[in-house]
């Protein structure tokens, strides 16, 4: 069995570096507001991916069942998230998800051409 038989059944993944924790940025969220702060970043990371890599307060609070202070530096104490108007993003998320899209379209042309023929 190869790694994609095995990646199969978890339909919804997303890539996620090992060594995230790391991150000088991480590191700091980490010292600072320990893992239960990591946690939540992770959380939001999910979040991102789940909703096309964009995701209000109102939504995070009531996905992740937390409000108050360490939401709130989580999300912008460590330069980890940018916000537009009501909307939290993360460059590395977007850029996955583009990424994904980009090569779901040419899968898409790919399998056009070879049966559309």
């Amino acid at each position: 069995m190869n790694m994609n038989d095995k990646l199969k059944p978890y339909k919804n993944y997303f890539k996620w570096d090992y060594s995230a924790r790391h991150d000088q940025k991480i590191s700091k969220l980490i010292r600072q507001e320990g893992y239960s702060g990591y946690g939540i970043f992770v959380a939001i990371v999910e979040l991102l991916h789940e909703y096309e890599g964009c995701v209000d307060i109102d939504t995070i609070e009531y996905e992740l069942r937390i409000s108050g202070d360490l939401l709130n530096r989580v999300l912008n104490d460590y330069g980890l998230f940018s916000q537009e108007d009501n909307c939290y993003f993360n460059k590395r998320v977007t850029e996955q998800l583009e990424f994904r899209q980009e090569k779901s379209k040419k899968a898409k042309e790919s399998a056009d051409k070879r049966w559309n023929k």
